[in-house]
């Protein structure tokens, strides 16, 4: 029988605890996920767990039926857009007013993109700003054996704290959150010589037929192409109404997926902007959370000198 870690840390009622979990086998993955589920199950915590399969299976199994209260989602669907966990963290938060609770969370597997990985790595640092005053202990697993060396380091910066061989210690690594946001990669320049688009009031139509007919062309499904032209229609209005000037946009397509990226003058200072499920009746702040829920990938890279928004949509999806 697999042992389990005691993850029990005396922590104030309202603060954050966010930690990795570094894991070589199915052992070590076992023994830290199911610690951790026991522990939120007798202080009598609603858990949502949401990692990808077959881990998902695997933690099912070994509870035997003591998780039947838990809530559980396979991270590679919710989470298959970083973007998209935050929001659905929140809404299981809200879901228990007044209570503390407890999430599992394996936002990077083996088999990610490096983009996927960038940008799962970027909602680890948002978490520790988004709950910080929030009642939720938060655990991360990580594969030491299958993940490349840069993702272990950049978990030990992202996370205050680390299970490491059934140890828990504060991590000396952790950084500024604020600042991993700030210093994300530059994204990578397209593939080839893309046409550029002007992104202005004049012709909104125009702009979303093209995104259209260049979708369809490229043998993306009409499901998925509307998909496309809808998050492309939120982010370039965002660009007319809020920024000066005109912007730009530019599309290309993969063997994978689609891509349209938007480019403008304005500057995002929220780094949870999109992260966070919109309020009832708000007027703004649904373009980027709408983009995150329609595509498989947002990227966003925003400063002084203007912001750049990529979307891209998978072929397979």
């Amino acid at each position: 029988m697999v042992s389990t870690v005691r993850a029990e840390r005396a922590v104030d009622d309202a603060a954050l605890t966010h930690d990795g979990l570094l894991y070589r086998d199915r052992d070590d993955y076992l023994a830290g996920v199911i610690g951790f589920l026991l522990a939120g199950l007798r202080a009598g915590q609603p858990i949502f767990v949401a990692v990808p399969e077959p881990n998902l299976a695997a933690i099912r199994d070994r509870l035997n039926g003591a998780g039947a209260d838990i809530r559980f989602a396979d991270m590679s669907e919710i989470g298959r857009n970083p973007g998209r966990i935050m929001p659905a963290i929140h809404r299981f938060v809200d879901a228990h007013p007044a209570r503390r609770v407890r999430f599992v969370g394996e936002p990077i597997w083996a088999g990610r993109s490096a983009a996927e990985i960038q940008e799962a790595t970027r909602h680890e640092a948002m978490l520790n700003i988004a709950f910080r005053r929030t009642a939720v202990d938060i655990l991360c697993p990580y594969d030491v054996t299958r993940l490349a060396p840069q993702v272990i380091d950049d978990a030990w910066r992202t996370h205050p704290g680390m299970y490491d061989a059934a140890r828990h210690r504060h991590s000396a690594h952790y950084a500024d959150p604020a600042q991993i946001y700030a210093d994300g990669e530059p994204l990578p320049d397209p593939p080839g010589d893309v046409p550029v688009v002007a992104v202005d009031g004049d012709d909104v139509a125009g702009l979303r037929r093209c995104v259209l007919e260049f979708a369809l062309a490229s043998g993306l499904a009409p499901r998925r192409c509307h998909d496309l032209v809808l998050a492309v229609n939120e982010i370039t209005t965002n660009t007319i109404v809020h920024t000066p000037g005109s912007g730009t946009l530019r599309l290309w397509s993969t063997p994978d997926s689609v891509v349209c990226e938007i480019r403008d003058t304005g500057f995002i200072a929220d780094p949870l902007a999109g992260r966070r499920p919109p309020s009832d009746g708000a007027d703004h702040g649904r373009g980027l959370w709408m983009a995150n829920e329609l595509c498989d990938l947002v990227q966003l890279r925003s400063s002084a000198a203007g912001t750049t928004i990529r979307l891209q949509v998978d072929r397979t999806g």
